[in-house]
């Protein structure tokens, strides 16, 4: 299992699946991250969505498939990530959401969690990794591209409670490396 794996790649977080207990500190996490929040959606995020994200699936999945976890540093949750496995086909994960706590960015945190994360996958035999990062995030596509991920598709995802997103859709290949 994933998540397993990851907890054994990365011994010295707590890693687990984020409940009603950490949703006030999954909300100060994203809150404190005001600038990824101003270039997707021009305003800060509110508990509701913070919250709301935490259920919310895509099309033709199930709550068996989705991931929202915590990873905690001396019990204070210091990164979180959202992961669908078998979507948006079988042997691909999909990464829904993934931030650190700007307290702790530029420490290289996030380039740990994902290249273990990445190496999790390829032990449990996953093929590709995807994920969507909305284009006006620079500093998060500079991220992600750090992994060798790759363009496949771009799409606009509309919301009424936010300006339209154009997303850029990336992808891993893991089974050539």
């Amino acid at each position: 299992m994933i998540l397993n794996d990851l907890k054994e790649l990365l011994p010295d977080y707590t890693i687990k699946k984020i409940t009603s207990e950490d949703y006030d500190s999954l909300y100060s996490l994203e809150l404190l991250n005001i600038d990824y929040y101003l270039c997707t959606q021009g305003r800060a995020v509110t508990y509701e969505e913070s919250v709301q994200d935490t259920i919310n699936l895509p099309p033709n999945t199930t709550c068996d498939q989705k991931f929202y976890i915590g990873f905690y540093d001396n019990n204070k949750l210091v990164a979180i990530m959202d992961y669908i496995e078998h979507y948006p086909a079988k042997d691909i994960i999909w990464i829904g959401f993934f931030m650190v706590d700007v307290n702790v960015k530029r420490k290289k945190l996030g380039t740990k969690i994902i290249t273990e994360f990445i190496s999790a996958l390829r032990k449990n035999g996953v093929h590709k990794l995807q994920l969507g990062c909305v284009d006006s995030n620079t500093t998060g596509m500079c991220f992600w591209k750090s992994f060798d991920m790759y363009e496949i598709r771009r799409v606009v995802s509309k919301d009424d409670n936010r300006p339209d997103w154009n997303i850029v859709v990336l992808e891993k290949n893991l089974l050539n490396e």
